[in-house]
């Protein structure tokens, strides 16, 4: 068994952790690179962010007070300790602010980066994404919509058993690496198609089956002899 992929074909991952607030495309939709597609949340960064952006008001209002004590007429005449505790005391208030200043910088990056965008231009290829993605909490690394080129070149992708993928490997040993592929498409009864393999996965997939002992395959990649196959489908 096996499916036809564009070979330029991007998943877009969760940056980090949170909760899908807005879905921004459709399955199918065209999108251009760097379009936005998912906008997420992260409470515990909003959390984060109030308390650093507190803290930076709290200091600034702390230094601007240390200032105004240093300029009062009525105490230009303080004593030289005062007046150095008072300049060490905006020194040390000056670097905590740069501090929060940099971490407030981290902190608004990272929540920019929870407005997830395509790497590529092309076409959304996640069925029923909004249904699928809204208001549901994922984790860091996890898929959240998958986006193709489908101009670029196809390929085949099977999906080997792994105790048959022995064979294949002895026979790229033997007779050459770029062994020759024939295969049908499911639309098709009759027609057979040829194609290379360009290459085998080196791990293995286990199938989500629950009623049978699931077997592992090997994905393996096969090049096309007719580059055209798609577009003389109907394709684009």
């Amino acid at each position: 068994p096996g499916t036809m992929q564009p070979t330029m074909r991007r998943d877009v991952f969760a940056p980090r952790g949170g909760v899908v607030d807005e879905v921004l495309v459709k399955h199918g939709a065209d999108v251009a690179a760097g379009q936005p597609l998912v906008r997420m949340r992260d409470p515990s960064l909003e959390i984060e962010l109030k308390r650093v952006d507190g803290e930076f008001e709290t200091a600034q209002r702390q230094l601007d007070a240390v200032r105004a004590t240093k300029t009062n007429r009525a105490i230009r005449d303080t004593t030289p300790v005062e007046s150095y505790r008072l300049s060490a005391e905006e020194r040390e208030l000056e670097q905590k602010l740069t501090n929060l200043r940099r971490e407030l910088e981290l902190l608004k990056h990272e929540r920019e980066q929870l407005v997830v965008a395509s790497p590529i231009a092309g076409r959304v290829l996640t069925w029923d994404i909004g249904p699928q993605l809204l208001a549901r909490p994922v984790e860091r690394g996890e898929v959240l919509v998958t986006v193709a080129d489908l101009t670029s070149p196809w390929q085949l992708e099977l999906a080997v058993a792994d105790d048959r993928l022995g064979y294949v490997l002895a026979a790229q040993k033997d007779i050459t690496p770029d062994l020759p592929v024939r295969f049908r498409l499911g639309s098709e009864e009759r027609a057979e198609h040829t194609g290379r393999i360009a290459e085998i996965c080196q791990t293995a997939d286990l199938p989500a089956e629950t009623t049978t002992r699931p077997t592992p395959t090997i994905l393996t990649k096969v090049s096309l002899d007719s580059p055209d196959l798609i577009a003389s489908l109907g394709g684009e």
